[in-house]
């Protein structure tokens, strides 16, 4: 028998439509699919741009942190430094005023002498902005054991 004669009747229309059924089916699934695939796409694309964008700020604002840190160390070592050569120079003229003209053991500083002093530590406390907020260092000052009256 022919497979025609098969197709001529009302199996052949039947045929002929579940074959365009299933063109159809296949065709809006694959049309949809495509469609939602493209969306889901597009929305993974936003994330990762929104991800990158909020990296590059925070990028930006380490490296403008980190900025700020190395200006406040050069600041703090320039300071340090001018703090320390002046320290030197209290300690030589301390020194030095020591072996110029000690004290006797019954005697009490004069008034050049006790000036002196508190330039030294005007000069110390001024520390040009340094301040110290927190608890102090644990460095007492002590009255000399020769002066100290008892």
């Amino acid at each position: 028998m022919n497979p025609l004669t098969l197709l001529s009747g009302v199996w052949g229309y039947v045929g002929i439509g579940v074959i365009a059924l299933g063109i159809g089916v296949g065709g809006t699934h694959y049309v949809d699919s495509n469609v939602y695939g493209n969306q889901i796409k597009d929305l993974k694309l936003t994330a990762a741009n929104t991800e990158i964008t909020n990296a590059n700020t925070a990028f930006d604002n380490l490296a403008r942190r980190i900025n700020t840190i190395n200006v406040s160390t050069a600041d703090y070592e320039t300071k340090s430094k001018d703090l320390n050569d002046r320290l030197d120079i209290l300690r030589r003229d301390f020194l030095n005023a020591i072996k110029k003209s000690p004290l006797p053991p019954d005697c009490r500083p004069d008034a050049e002498r006790v000036r002196q002093l508190d330039q030294a530590i005007d000069v110390t406390n001024s520390g040009e902005g340094y301040t110290q907020t927190g608890p102090s260092s644990g460095v007492t000052v002590r009255s000399h054991p020769e002066t100290s009256t008892q």
